[in-house]
């Protein structure tokens, strides 16, 4: 993920402080390995996404400017799994 600052959907002025972040989930899997993504937060469950090979799953968030969310991603293929936690005051 990255932060694009300024970005700000509900806002066009470029002298805005929210950041977004956008997030890409990429299958780079070989022999054809479906990738299982879940992520969601509090407040947020995107749905579980079976990713075949070279498809991505991508999302953004906006910081907020008080308050924060924590996001938790699970994924899997074959026998592997991993999931991690995402915490940087940000919002969906």
């Amino acid at each position: 993920s990255e932060p694009i600052e300024g970005d700000d959907d509900n806002n066009n002025s470029n002298l805005s402080l929210r950041i977004t972040w956008h997030v890409h989930t990429v299958n780079d899997l070989s022999d054809g390995k479906i990738l299982l993504v879940h992520c969601k937060s509090k407040d947020d469950n995107l749905g579980i996404h079976n990713l075949t090979v070279g498809s991505e799953f991508s999302w953004k968030f906006k910081q907020q400017i008080l308050g924060e969310t924590l996001f938790w991603c699970y994924m899997a293929y074959d026998n592997f799994y991993a999931s991690f936690l995402g915490d940087r005051g940000l919002s969906s």
